[in-house]
């Protein structure tokens, strides 16, 4: 495939009438500004006057600062548009340029501040602390801590979350609302679904854009070369890689086809609407491809040759084992504006061409025969409605209007540098999709340095890929978005909402779904700040991530983790993950995590992984779970359920429901702990469960516990819940005093003087129980010192530590308290979301419509590989009630 280099051709490419339009729109205001000048002095004067007097005197007035608050309090839409729907609707619309039809609605009343007793601020105050207690501000001055200021590509939320652990709800909560608003079954199909993947990430990621439109072609194409969209599109393409379309030699044209009379044939009999609307869609993507050339204008192509080859990020960065000096001079050249421009460009042409397709009757709709049109930068492939197979590496557009189809190729994923953006848009069908042939992986909505997108309308789908794929973008921006449908998603490692140095997200409606990986993904934000998204709206959803290294291939068995006398266990780096590159102890060259997020709205789910997973943050990354409504189920084994290490961000919030959080140990050499609200060497933890009777169980270092520095918060908001643990004094709001915890005037941040230690479990309401199981027997008895109606300290602040200061003057605090009634005011600016459907106590798991068989797994792990689609008994029944 023959491409030119890049950098692409200027920007004198843009049509003359393009840049005149763009400075017609600039004339208004610099020309209204200019006859303000003229007004003179006098005019000034009584515009300041009037704006004195409107706001008060100096300041802004009552009704705008009114307007400020309820903007900030109806960015929780989710509420609003349960409970204020007319209201909502009117708030939200957005007037296209010129439409003087829609009438700016004042937002609905906001809800008013919860009028309970402050619980948490009670709480801090009975160790003599409040808010300003919170979190880590790191100063420039402490010795030996990394400079947050030195390391590149940190996320521009990081460190207002780490300073202030309590707004790791908002930025859950947040996300939670745009999946809320975006992903349900009126807003699926809507033109502006571009809004789900700005609010989901590039907001986040790139911080300049907004989520006005990405200014896609619209209406007709209005084609130079007469009734041949589709035909001029082409041309176009051509014309950008400055390539002919027929060649010439020896004074003729060669017998063999040339791309003018390849159109000549397939696109005699085609339907016109079809022609217009994928020729809109092309001409789309070459806007979008245009903007991407740009993003890499002052990248060498040999440099990015190097970074795109790089497939082990997610193995080779933990400890800083590998620096990649490419991947610095890539993403130090980017321009990431321009990328994720062009990334929200391609989403939002992939919705409408998908919309407007479908809209289409079968008459316009759907070719009698394939179309596959070579061009420079891959194939213009269009489907029938009957059932078709496409495969290759090498499709740059894939319009699929109908059937139950086999996508055996890249579906939206630039697995050749050559093609910078890939586009694939299947409108319905029972589709298939498998790329496990094509090495590169980037695959069903990957970008690797370009963007890449896969919109799947309706139908029961299922996917299958090995590695990078299904919503992963490295050095670029990568979508995999299902409407409609119960769905199967099946990868080894790497996506399933993934990032490095980028930002890749999977995007599903509705439907029972099932997502199966081996390690790195389910909403795993890599190295280079990438973020990444699995999101969620509705259904009784299965997200596993094999915890076992014996059940896994024996070429992923490296994953295991050997720490803490466990070896049997996965290193999952799945389920709203962050972790970046720790290399204070090689290179220097750190790596900041980014943002790791999974996200379901409603529905009773359960979520398996193995070590580091379901909420965990790792050297400067954020890592988050959000579920709305529902009763669902988390098990894991280690390092996980809002747990972190290393300078980081860890968060699980589940809304309501009876939920069960376990970190279990459930095969040899498994040991739980590490979790459940788990701080380590100055991390920010909160695990937050608003409602519901729920179920905590570990073993060690659980159920909010610091050790080595930190902060965790467990806050229950009521039920009858049950705490249940190994260790009497490692669990249940317990801090640990390391022995370097010294006077060490080097270190002088080490010792807790000026930054603060806190473990904290705060259960609001219920009959609850606290109890212990001993390690040998299984048997359960009530903790001695946590109880229902209780308040407990571990350890005593007034005691004497081991170098004879008092834990108070170390600010160093372990506190448990159990009370009826109060809130936490951060957590309650507007009411939950509204219970799960079925209201029962206890879970039924259900897959298909059928109920997961009660007994214990089979142990013979079978390679997916082999049977993609054959998942088996594979999910464990819930863990038996104490």
């Amino acid at each position: 495939m023959n491409a030119p280099d890049f950098p692409p051709p200027s920007s004198d490419s843009v049509p003359r009438s393009s840049r005149n339009v763009a400075r017609s729109r600039l004339r208004g205001p610099v020309a209204r500004g200019a006859r303000i000048v003229a007004w003179g002095p006098a005019a000034l004067l009584g515009l300041a006057v009037w704006a004195w007097f409107t706001t008060g005197g100096g300041g802004p007035s009552a009704a705008t600062k009114t307007l400020a608050q309820d903007r900030d309090r109806a960015s929780y839409l989710p509420n609003v548009q349960r409970d204020h729907p007319a209201a909502a609707q009117q708030a939200t619309q957005t007037p296209e340029p010129g439409d003087s039809t829609v009438t700016p609605q004042p937002p609905p009343t906001p809800t008013p501040p919860p009028t309970d007793p402050d619980a948490l601020g009670e709480a801090l105050s009975t160790l003599g602390l409040d808010r300003d207690f919170l979190g880590y501000r790191p100063q420039g001055d402490w010795t030996r801590w990394p400079l947050v200021e030195r390391t590149p590509y940190l996320l521009p939320s990081f460190e207002p979350l780490f300073g202030n652990p309590l707004r790791s709800y908002a930025a859950a909560r947040t996300m939670g609302n745009a999946a809320d608003r975006w992903l349900r079954s009126e807003a699926i199909d809507a033109p502006d679904l571009f809004r789900a993947t700005y609010y989901l990430g590039v907001d986040r990621k790139a911080g300049n854009l907004r989520d006005y439109s990405a200014n896609v072609y619209v209406g007709d194409l209005a084609d130079p070369h007469g009734s041949e969209p589709l035909r001029s599109a082409v041309r176009e393409l051509y014309a950008y890689a400055r390539e002919d379309l027929v060649a010439y030699s020896f004074g003729s044209i060669p017998s063999s086809p040339d791309i003018e009379s390849m159109m000549d044939t397939q696109l005699a009999d085609v339907p016109l609407g079809i022609r217009t609307e994928v020729g809109l869609g092309l001409r789309n993507a070459l806007a979008a491809l245009r903007m991407r050339d740009q993003a890499l204008r002052h990248v060498d192509r040999e440099t990015a040759r190097r970074a795109f080859a790089i497939r082990d990020l997610g193995d080779s960065q933990g400890a800083g084992e590998t620096w990649y000096p490419q991947i610095a001079d890539v993403a130090d050249a980017l321009d990431e504006p321009a990328l994720y421009y062009a990334g929200q460009r391609l989403f939002e042409t992939g919705q409408r061409l998908r919309l407007r397709v479908a809209e289409l009757g079968d008459a316009e709709r759907c070719p009698a025969a394939p179309i596959d049109l070579p061009t420079p930068f891959g194939r213009v492939v269009v489907g029938t409605c009957e059932d078709d197979t496409i495969a290759g590496d090498d499709v740059l557009l894939l319009v699929e209007p109908g059937g139950n189809d086999r996508h055996l190729h890249n579906a939206g994923g630039t697995a050749r540098i050559e093609m910078g953006v890939a586009l694939s848009v299947d409108v319905a069908g029972d589709d298939e999709y498998d790329c496990t042939s094509i090495a590169a992986g980037a695959c069903q909505g990957a970008g690797v340095l370009g963007v890449g997108v896969l919109h799947d309308g309706a139908g029961n789908d299922r996917y299958r890929a090995t590695h990078h794929a299904q919503g992963l973008g490295y050095l670029g921006m990568g979508v995999l978005v299902d409407a409609h449908g119960t769905d199967e998603y099946v990868l080894d490692h790497v996506g399933q909402g993934a990032a490095f140095f980028g930002y890749g997200a999977l995007l599903d409606a509705d439907g029972d779904d099932r997502y199966t990986l081996l390690f790195d993904g389910q909403g795993y934000g890599g190295v280079g700040g990438g973020v990444g998204v699995l999101a969620d709206y509705a259904g009784d959803d299965v997200y596993y991530v094999e915890p076992e290294v014996a059940r896994v291939p024996e070429e992923y068995q490296y994953r295991n983790y050997g720490g803490n006398a466990q070896p049997n266990t996965m290193v999952s780096f799945a389920q709203g993950v962050a972790a970046g590159r720790r290399a204070d102890g090689s290179d220097g060259h750190a790596w900041p995590g980014g943002l790791g997020a999974i996200i379901d709205v409603h529905g009773d789910d359960r979520y398996e992984a193995g070590a580091f997973a379901q909420g965990y943050g790792y050297w400067y990354g954020i890592g988050l779970v959000y579920d709305g409504a529902g009763n669902d189920t988390y098990r894991s084994v280690y390092y996980s359920l809002a747990s972190g290490a290393h300078y980081a961000v860890s968060a699980v919030v589940d809304e309501s429901g009876d939920d069960t959080y376990t970190q279990h140990q459930d095969f040899e050499d498994a040991r739980a702990g590490a979790g459940i609200a788990f701080a380590w060497d100055y991390v920010t933890a909160l695990l937050y469960d608003g409602a519901g009777n729920d179920a905590y169980d570990s073993g060690s270092n659980c159920i909010a516990r610091t050790a080595e520095n930190g902060q965790a918060l467990l806050i229950d908001g009521g039920g009858d819940d049950t705490y249940t643990a190994f260790s009497p004094g490692g669990c249940f709001g317990s801090s640990r005093w390391q022995p370097y915890r010294s006077g060490d005037p080097y270190r002088q941040y080490l010792t807790g003087l000026e930054t603060g230690v806190l473990a904290l479990l705060l259960d609001l309401g219920g009959a609850d129980r606290y109890q212990l199981r001993d390690r040998t027997t299984g048997q359960v008895a009530p903790h001695p010192n946590a109880v229902d109606g209780g308040t407990w300290e571990n350890p005593d602040p007034d005691s004497v530590s081991s170098v004879g200061t008092t834990f108070r003057y170390a600010r160093t605090f372990g506190l448990g308290i159990d009370r009826q009634g109060g809130v936490v005011p951060e957590f309650h600016a507007v009411p939950a979301p509204a219970p799960s459907e079925s209201g029962a106590a206890e879970l039924e798991y259900r897959l298909h419509g059928a109920p997961l068989p009660d007994e214990e797994w089979d142990d013979t792990f079978t390679d997916f590989r082999a049977d993609p689609f054959d998942f088996g008994p594979r999910v464990p029944p819930a863990p038996p009630q104490e």
